[in-house]
């Protein structure tokens, strides 16, 4: 099982109930941005963002793996050397010591880092929410500048806020984001009913969509303003206690372990790429091929999502391989 997998896994399940298969399929649910074909610039920032979350994520997980097998080698080298220096002459050298750290998640640093694990599912569950409405801030104010109209209200501005800007382009942003602000606060519903009236687009293609990506941004608002603990107010929103392998309940803290994060997260993106070529097409909005606008990836650097991805496979690969002989 992968480092990953494990410092995000269900705390209600035995460390080796989740199989092999559980594992991979949980990996190759990961969103690979090298997929995506056009998109505009907002969505492409989107993507890079949600990159960013899970790549900073395997990187810490991976480095704590990595620090516990160094100690481990470290202390077989000098266990050795001492065994050395202490058996001279006719002596017989004393049985080597077993090797204790038969699984990295026993080594120190690692477990230490499991106790963290609320604290990095917060970050990347508000992480993810926080991308996601600043992918929708910015997509409005694109379709802004094409058509003005949109914005059209009964609302008002007062001249302080007017007068901080000097472009009506930074003036179109900020209503924009003002509103989307406004619209999440007050819960997705309003962002939907608000894509739905004033661009003529539907947000979601299915009910699923719309409890996942609710859930999301729900999640984002418990954790920002309630420290994480569900409120009345959550599960009005929600308007379940459950929801694939995910309880809510009252006065409850909750955490979304590694396989949830992947499929709100999944289905978020699945929501923005539908939602991208929409308003692409209805607008004439610019998008470009992803691979004109995605910076080469330095060389030398791992793609850890590439990379734990190929070790899943080889895995199998040894696993299959051992069955057969």
């Amino acid at each position: 099982m992968t480092a990953a997998a494990e410092i995000q896994k269900d705390s209600r399940r035995p460390d080796d109930a989740r199989s092999d298969e559980e594992v991979k399929r949980t990996f190759e649910a990961l969103y690979d941005p090298r997929s995506l074909g056009s998109c505009s610039d907002p969505l492409f920032r989107f993507i890079c963002e949600y990159d960013d979350l899970v790549q900073a994520f395997f990187f810490t997980v991976i480095t704590a793996a990595h620090v516990d097998e160094m100690r481990a080698v470290t202390e077989k080298v000098l266990g050795t050397v001492k065994n050395a220096l202490k058996n001279t002459g006719d002596e017989q050298p004393e049985a080597q010591q077993p090797d204790t750290q038969a699984h990295f998640r026993d080594g120190p640093t690692f477990k230490r880092l499991r106790r963290y694990s609320p604290l990095l599912s917060r970050n990347m569950v508000v992480g993810m929410a926080n991308n996601f409405f600043s992918y929708i801030s910015e997509m409005l104010q694109l379709v802004l500048r094409r058509k003005p109209e949109v914005l059209r209200s009964s609302e008002r501005l007062t001249n302080e806020e007017v007068l901080q800007f000097t472009r009506v382009k930074e003036l179109v942003a900020y209503m924009a984001d003002k509103k989307v602000n406004e619209l999440a606060y007050g819960g997705l519903k309003g962002v939907e009913d608000y894509v739905r009236d004033r661009l003529g687009i539907d947000l979601f293609a299915n009910d699923d969509e719309r409890a996942r990506l609710t859930i999301l941004a729900e999640l984002r608002n418990i954790h920002t303003h309630n420290r994480g603990v569900v409120n009345e107010v959550f599960l009005k929103r929600v308007g379940r206690k459950s929801y694939a392998g995910l309880d809510f309940a009252l006065h409850q803290k909750t955490h979304v372990d590694f396989d949830r994060f992947v499929m709100l997260s999944r289905n978020a993106i699945e929501v923005a790429i539908r939602l991208d070529v929409a308003l692409g097409r209805k607008f004439h909005l610019r998008r470009r091929p992803y691979t004109k606008i995605a910076p080469q990836e330095p060389e030398g650097e791992i793609n850890l999502i590439q990379a734990t991805r190929r070790a899943s496979r080889k895995a199998q690969d040894r696993k299959a391989r051992s069955g057969d002989g």
